[in-house]
């Protein structure tokens, strides 16, 4: 039998999908085991963004440093005196999804020697790096900081049920569509421009339950 390129690129193809759909899956992925953080008081956010340190930080996901970009641009644009911290050009040590607790702790101290008012973290769109980014950012709560995680929308439910799994009843999710990855520069404008007003009611207006 002669084996074309094209069946072999379809055959590729095939294989690619089918392990996206059966080891990307977010049931699947709501079942992953994960270190679990501990007690944690989800902290307070502040009223405005005017004059405050923003960390944004990225954990190494297709298109997200992107994401975070046009973000900062828009940061800066719109917010008086903000002052916009980019971790993963800073320290891009921190640009990883964290491997283990003893991982995430170390991005978490990094970040609070920035002493942010606020950390925006980019993003939850795959299973594991779902359940770890909550890891992450319930440790940097533990930290006294206050932050708001972006989602995807296939992997929203993902991040709630990892929560769960922490034994904590929510956090700052913004879901935005998936997927993040695979956008060119303008769709991925176009993606943070649309969810910008969620991001900032996020940050300001989310407060823990009493």
């Amino acid at each position: 039998m002669k084996i074309t390129k094209r069946w072999l690129l379809m055959t590729a193809l095939s294989v690619f999908v089918m392990g996206g759909l059966i080891y990307g899956s977010p049931a699947l992925a709501a079942k992953e085991q994960v270190p679990l953080v501990g007690a944690v008081t989800m902290n307070a956010h502040p009223k405005s963004l005017e004059g405050k340190t923003v960390v944004l930080r990225w954990n190494s996901k297709f298109n997200g440093d992107k994401f975070l970009d046009r973000l900062a641009e828009l940061l800066v644009q719109k917010v008086p005196k903000v002052k916009v911290v980019k971790m993963y050009q800073i320290d891009p040590s921190t640009a990883a999804v964290s491997k283990d607790m003893a991982e995430s702790l170390k991005v978490a101290a990094k970040i609070a020697e920035r002493k942010p008012d606020l950390v925006i973290a980019s993003q939850a769109d795959c299973g594991h790096c779902t359940a770890m980014l909550v890891v992450d950012q319930l440790n940097v709560e533990k930290k006294g900081i206050p932050t708001v995680t972006i989602t995807t929308t296939a992997y929203e439910k993902v991040a709630k049920a990892a929560l769960k799994e922490q034994g904590v009843a929510e956090i700052a999710l913004v879901p935005v569509q998936h997927p993040i990855g695979g956008r060119n520069d303008a769709e991925t404008k176009q993606l943070v421009d649309g969810a910008f007003a969620n991001i900032i009611t996020a940050a300001t207006q989310w407060q823990p339950a009493k």
